[in-house]
């Protein structure tokens, strides 16, 4: 590769399906390149965003050969935007001892970042996770990528964002580090969409046509707490069914189930967080009583209607680790005036439209779905 080290090149690392990317792309950057270790995500990624694609473990791939590869050197104007595993820190699963003591192999993977930021020592660099990374057993982990990170030179900054806060249609609370090689440290975009604003998951998806949303054969629930489903209120819980809550034959004891136990939307908020897989009663479900489908899951993370998504069971799990393009969008646009390269009041026109106030679910999906649109015309 030939071209040089743009402001607008961007490598990414756990790239996913490219919810990150998406975001990316819509703010003014290009991808020069996207690793992961799921051949069937890359796939998707490659046919949305049209990205080169390298698939392989992080932790088995050499730096120097993935940043070459690329078309990227060091000490460039570039961007390293990466979304590690979060299972290690996630608070699913808090349960089990391992976890609560930081023994999962996936928190590795920071350091299998630093790696990348060592080798390619970019302009900035964009790193999300979930919230749990500041947790008092993962701080120590923390901590030390901080001072690793300003250790080469980047000044650093990290906050935890509501994706609602910013036009997606869902509560998911996510932690996000952005690093400026030199002295100046980013600055977070205000939130669009302040209380009582909030997209909510009915305008996400009771829209949706039959024929892009239809039935599937799994959406039902089956099993033991099955009937319960359609006894709890839009918006609510197993809770429902316990005496603190006043039920009158209790079949659950306060707070003895995980949260998301037989959880169903509510159609005026927007969604809680959406898991990347399903676990038995957990939801959220849909309140007509049954699960979430593939393009309702895509339209509450906020991906356009026409993103390429593999087969079902593996788009569940793509889109539930998927950050939302919408807020991702906001981040990468905020982080380009912050660097200079462009102007707060020239925001790019999907993102205006998006954004609009009166905007439809289907006319964001639109907006967005403009990017997804050109490439596959190609």
């Amino acid at each position: 590769m030939s071209r040089g080290n743009g402001a607008g090149d961007a490598l990414s690392l756990f790239s996913g399906i490219g919810g990150l990317d998406l975001g990316a792309h819509i703010a003014g950057f290009s991808i020069r390149a996207a690793v992961d270790a799921d051949e069937d995500a890359l796939a998707c990624f490659s046919a949305a965003l049209g990205a080169l694609t390298i698939a392989g473990k992080i932790e088995d791939l050499e730096a120097e050969s993935v940043i070459r590869t690329s078309g990227l050197s060091s000490n460039s104007e570039a961007l390293l935007i990466s979304g590690p595993p979060c299972t290690g820190f996630s608070h699913a699963g808090f349960w089990i001892e391992g976890k609560r003591k930081g023994k999962d192999g996936q928190v590795n993977r920071i350091a299998d970042f630093l790696t990348y930021l060592e080798r390619l020592r970019p302009r900035a660099f964009l790193l999300e996770n979930v919230p749990g990374l500041l947790f008092r057993n993962y701080e120590h982990i923390f901590e030390g990528f901080i001072k690793r990170v300003n250790g080469l030179g980047y000044a650093t900054s990290y906050e935890i964002l509501n994706a609602a806060d910013y036009g997606v249609p869902q509560a998911r609370r996510r932690l996000f580090v952005v690093g400026i090689r030199g002295s100046h440290e980013f600055r977070f975009p205000a939130p669009t969409f302040g209380q009582g604003e909030h997209r909510s998951s009915g305008w996400a998806i009771a829209s949706l046509p039959e024929s892009d949303n239809p039935p599937e054969d799994d959406e039902i629930l089956r099993g033991k707490y099955a009937h319960l489903l359609p006894l709890v209120p839009p918006g609510d819980n197993y809770l429902y069914f316990t005496a603190r809550r006043g039920y009158p034959e209790p079949i659950f004891g306060w707070r003895k189930k995980y949260w998301s136990f037989l959880l169903k939307l509510h159609p005026d908020r927007p969604s809680p967080t959406i898991p990347a897989r399903r676990i038995s009663n957990n939801g959220p479900f849909h309140w007509d009583n049954r699960r979430l489908r593939i393009r309702e899951i895509a339209r509450l993370q906020g991906f356009p209607d026409n993103y390429p998504l593999a087969a079902r069971k593996k788009a569940r799990v793509h889109l539930g680790n998927a950050v939302p393009p919408m807020l991702a969008a906001q981040l990468f646009w905020e982080l380009r005036v912050f660097l200079g390269e462009a102007r707060a009041s020239e925001r790019p026109q999907a993102l205006e439209h998006a954004l609009a106030r009166d905007a439809s679910a289907a006319d964001v999906s639109s907006a967005l779905g403009s990017f997804i649109a050109q490439r596959l015309r190609m």
